[in-house]
Order: C-alpha cells, then structure tokens, then sequence
C-alpha cells in the first residue's frame, strides 16, 4: 500500500512528487534552516493569497454599490420620464371631451357645408358658362 517512510506531497498545481521522510537523527541544522525558509515562504504565499482575497472582495463590493446606484439612478430618471410623458399625452376630462367633440362637429358641418357651397358656385359658373 503506502510506504510509511515517503510522504506524498505536492510540488506543482498539476503533479506530485514523493517526498522523503526525514529521521530524526538526521534533522541538522541544515534541515532546519530548509524548513524555516519553507514555512516562512508557505506564510507569505497565505498571506498574499488572503491579502487578494480581500481585495477582490472589496472591489467587487464597490462595483456593486456602483451598478445599484446606476441603475437606481436610471430607474428613477426612466420613472420620472414616464410620468412627463403621461401627464403630456393624458387624455382631457370627459366634460371637456365632450366640449371638444361638439366642437369638432361645428367644425366638420362648417367645412362640408364650404365644401358642398364651392362645389354648387362651381357647377353653377360650369353651367353658366356653358349656355
């Protein structure tokens, strides 16, 4: 199975190696040394990893602040655009409609009756003309 005197460990994102198990008769102050630069690098290897960490959190922290003040801003400017619009384009009060349409009629009834005059005073000088 698993030799107890090897140590499986990682060297890359992609392999693995077998590390050598060190006994202790053999764990100089050159080992020590070796280790206390490994463990010193593994601590800031931690540390700009969490410091990254961080900073993505806030950055991603202020652009979502920023995107819903946008869009908030924006909603607002889209709700006050509609409410312009709606009071621009409001339909009038049924008394005035009615007001409005009357009129209308006058208006239609006056320009048939030119309409229809014209066209009597122009068949008459036709006809007049021609006899």
């Amino acid at each position: 199975m698993f030799n107890s005197s090897r140590i499986l460990t990682y060297c890359c994102s992609v392999c693995f190696c077998m590390s050598q198990f060190v006994p202790d008769g053999m764990k100089d102050e050159k080992y020590w040394a070796r280790r206390r630069k490994n463990n010193m690098a593994a601590k800031r290897s931690r540390d700009a990893r969490r410091m990254k960490e961080n900073q993505i959190a806030l950055r991603a922290g202020y652009l979502e602040k920023e995107v819903r003040h946008f869009l908030k801003h924006n909603l607002n400017s889209y709700h006050e655009k509609e409410t312009r619009f709606k009071r621009s384009s409001q339909i009038l009060p049924s008394e005035n409609l009615s007001e409005k349409k009357d009129s209308f009629c006058d208006l239609a009834c006056l320009l048939t009756e030119y309409g229809t005059s014209t066209r009597d005073r122009a068949a008459e000088k036709g006809e007049s003309g021609s006899s």
